[in-house]
């Protein structure tokens, strides 16, 4: 299994993969095309040359700090339940730390993510998205007392629990 960056090549077999969750191209080719992408932190999880999973992190707007938006994280049914979606997300909450991002709003089974240290929105003072988390990288967990402002690609992202 290797974990790496998103590269051109991929876009299809990305597509394919949001497609066996009934996420639509929609919302990938808006948050692609927008300059709330972010290349460094959008990766794909390869098993013998077949992209089995990906996670995309994206800019949003949280009060005054760096605030990054993960949406989504998916792994291949067949592939689940084996530990790979938490190494994808410590490799990019790793990196995400590493380029001085402050907090991480994270989209989609909040079971998954709370095993991770991720808190509600209401824990931050944060009005957002029903379906979100957040974690402080920097372990401040002040009262932020705001509303993120997602990427407008998130408008097209619906993640079944």
């Amino acid at each position: 299994m290797t974990i790496r960056n998103i590269k051109e090549s991929d876009l299809e077999n990305i597509k394919a993969i949001l497609n066996d969750f009934n996420i639509s191209e929609e919302f990938f080719d808006s948050l692609y095309n927008s300059s709330s992408y972010i290349s460094e932190l959008s990766f794909v999880l390869v098993n013998e040359e077949k992209l089995i999973g990906l996670m995309i992190f994206s800019k949003n707007k949280l009060a005054k700090t760096e605030s990054l938006t993960l949406a989504p994280l998916l792994i291949e049914p067949e592939f689940q339940h084996k530990g790979l979606g938490k190494h994808l997300l410590k490799r990019g909450l790793n990196v995400a730390e590493l380029l001085g991002y402050d907090y991480v709003i994270a989209i989609g089974n909040p079971k998954f993510y709370e095993k991770y240290n991720f808190k509600s929105l209401e824990a931050f003072g944060v009005i957002g998205d029903e379906n979100s988390l957040i974690l402080s990288l920097n372990n401040d967990d002040e009262e932020l007392n705001c509303e993120v402002k997602y990427p407008r690609a998130i408008k097209y992202l619906k993640i079944k629990n």
